[in-house]
């Protein structure tokens, strides 16, 4: 039976922006989630640079949610207002990149949490480059593929 891993959701995110992994080679090394989760993270800074929010949306798991030292939101509230911030800034000749920095990783059973940082740039039309730094908590379970 095919496995597909879904994104359960993001904890503790400082922010609201999310970013990209680069990854310990040292770290888990020759893991199957490991390939699999630095999978979503590359696809997800695919999804930023192209400004790709369908695509981004497919990552998450329907019931994510989005979690803040401010809030609790459900991932599809979430992907709204970044798809229409996106589009906007993309419509102005911004740009933006994402970066993940992996600093701990646990797998179990399917099962991978990871604790990092990452890092949020966005560009407008002048060159301003925005920078932010972000730490993050994320949790991902391999479940069987029912599509």
């Amino acid at each position: 039976m095919m496995k597909k891993l879904y994104r359960v959701g993001l904890l503790l995110l400082s922010c609201l922006y999310l970013s990209t992994v680069l990854a310990n080679d040292d770290e888990i090394a020759g893991s199957l989630i490991r390939n699999d989760t630095d999978g979503l993270y590359r696809e997800l800074i695919r999804t930023v640079v192209e400004v790709d929010f369908t695509a981004m949306a497919a990552t998450y798991h329907e019931d994510a949610v989005l979690v803040t030292n401010k809030n609790i939101t459900p991932i599809g509230q979430v992907l709204q207002r970044w798809k229409k911030d996106g589009e906007a800034f993309q419509e102005a000749g911004g740009s933006a990149t994402l970066d993940f920095r992996v600093i701990k990783r646990l797998i179990n059973n399917g099962v991978a949490s990871e604790l990092g940082i990452f890092r949020y740039a966005t560009k407008d039309e002048s060159g301003k480059e925005n920078v932010l730094y972000s730490y993050f908590e994320d949790l991902n379970i391999k479940k069987p593929d029912v599509g």
